[in-house]
């Protein structure tokens, strides 16, 4: 066997290597690790990039000899961006290129000659980029060949392992959502059991029955809309969109949250027209039932909280304003997941959720606070001209 033939073995050995090792693994700190300290056994690269789509940002992986690094953007550099677009796997001459579309600074230190651009491109779509830097030029085609052997599978590991761990997140955030949603109700419940427990039942309590049954209804309809919030977390959800009477929906919000309003000391100012809204009538009634409930949190003793209604062309609008206002370090934030301010017992996940629901139906959703006017959250829900207009009713202002 000569020696040529030995040395390519022994490549191909560390090549088999480093993929089983990578196989072992599910982080992508460690794998990123493992692949700047072996890589040079079977290819001449003393540094890479990966760039893996993840939704709507990127996750950026840098490799030097030994070490690795990872960060997750919004906006690629002109290289990364320019060569995902391209498709076109290629090999850069070093000293041939542009001010305008240079490497990056890691893929580009005096020893390197060449940068092997390998777009990965699955079902007509591009997965990721791997950008290896070479010490040769040209590129020889065994070194080739190992780079797109070996950066295909690099960018289908970290692809498959970054995908399965977003789907276990939104699977814990949606868990989070359902549970949040779900303490309100319970919350009701179990005050009313209490006064059961303390009082025989009177008239009084039998007047809460209906809200009782409500709050029933809302938590079985919670639970069964989890895999709804799932969908909605990675932007694949289509509303079950129906005409409803939005004037039942605050009927309904009015009595999930009568308990609340009251031991605060907030009046509810709450739609009594006959105005007709389009979309899925339980999420969106879950979506003002928190932006309701947030409002009452947020108002001061005494405090008012109005729901209102109007339709503008094409479009419904729903405005719920309270006299409190958003404190300017949560203003930023006010629709992220986990931001919450004054409530050592707020998830942060009513905004956002409601926010989800807003998005899912084509809609938007925003606010406006001033410590003069207090906080308006606003709504604008799609409203088909096509379908049968609403009845004109009155509404609360």
């Amino acid at each position: 066997m000569s020696d040529r033939t030995t040395h390519q073995l022994v490549r191909y050995e560390a090549l088999f290597k480093l993929l089983s090792d990578i196989q072992s693994v599910d982080d992508v700190l460690v794998i990123g690790r493992r692949v700047a300290t072996q890589w040079k056994y079977f290819a001449d690269v003393p540094s890479w990039r990966l760039v893996i789509r993840t939704g709507e940002d990127f996750l950026v992986m840098d490799g030097l000899p030994g070490e690795a690094s990872i960060a997750t953007v919004r906006e690629l550099e002109a290289w990364d961006r320019h060569h995902l677009d391209s498709k076109l796997p290629r090999i850069m001459d070093v000293a041939s290129r542009t001010d305008e579309l240079s490497p990056p600074a890691h893929l580009a230190g005096e020893s390197i000659r060449a940068v092997y651009v390998l777009p990965v491109v699955r079902a007509g779509s591009v997965l990721g980029l791997v950008s290896a830097a070479v010490r040769h030029f040209p590129v020889s085609d065994l070194d080739a060949k190992f780079i797109h052997l070996f950066g295909n599978y690099l960018a289908e590991r970290v692809s498959d392992i970054t995908r399965r761990k977003q789907a276990e997140q939104f699977r814990r955030h949606v868990e989070r959502i359902i549970r949040h949603d779900i303490k309100s109700p319970l919350s009701g419940l179990h005050a009313l059991a209490s006064c059961a427990l303390d009082d025989p039942v009177d008239e009084g309590l039998r007047e809460m029955i209906p809200f009782i049954l409500n709050s029933v209804q809302r938590v079985v309809r919670l639970v069964d809309a989890s895999d709804a919030f799932l969908k909605m977390e990675s932007g694949a959800y289509q509303p079950d969109a129906k005409w409803f009477d939005l004037g039942q929906t605050c009927a309904n919000i009015e009595l999930g949250l009568r308990t609340l309003a009251r031991s605060m000391g907030v009046r509810l100012v709450l739609p009594d027209g006959d105005l007709r809204a389009y979309g899925e009538e339980f999420l969106v009634e879950d979506m003002l039932m928190n932006l309701v409930r947030n409002a009452v949190e947020a108002s001061p003793e005494e405090g008012v909280v109005t729901l209102s209604c109007r339709k503008e062309k094409d479009s419904l609008r729903i405005d719920i304003h309270n006299h409190g206002a958003v404190p300017e370090d949560v203003r930023a934030v006010f629709f992220e997941k986990y931001a919450t301010f004054g409530k050592p017992w707020g998830t942060g996940l009513g905004t956002y959720s409601a926010q989800l629901i807003a998005r899912a139906h084509g809609g938007s959703i925003g606010f406006v606070t001033s410590k003069e006017e207090g906080t308006t959250v606003n709504v604008v829900l799609p409203h088909p001209a096509t379908q049968p207009e609403a009845r004109a009713g009155h509404w609360a202002t």
